[in-house]
């Protein structure tokens, strides 16, 4: 782990339901943490591949990865669910 996290943000419209549907299910199937409905979080590098997904997706202006090093009082549980401690 770098010690940074990704957290990816986002907000697809109703209308591409389904799409938003991939994406999540995609990201459960990558050990993404849901920490809210359309947000998700990974101490793994992975930028690349979550902007060739939203290409695919069409999504590109709608989901949005933010690194952080810490996460306020999330990060010792967060640390704990990806077993980095």
């Amino acid at each position: 782990w770098d010690g940074t996290w990704r957290i990816l943000i986002f907000d697809i419209p109703e209308t591409r339901k389904f799409i938003r549907e991939i994406l999540r299910r995609k990201l459960k199937e990558w050990n993404f943490l849901q920490l809210q409905r359309s947000v998700f979080i990974t101490p793994y590098a992975c930028e690349k591949i979550l902007h060739e997904l939203f290409e695919i997706l069409e999504i590109k202006h709608h989901a949005y990865i933010i690194t952080s090093q810490k996460i306020g009082t999330l990060d010792d549980m967060l640390k704990n669910h990806f077993r980095l401690t």
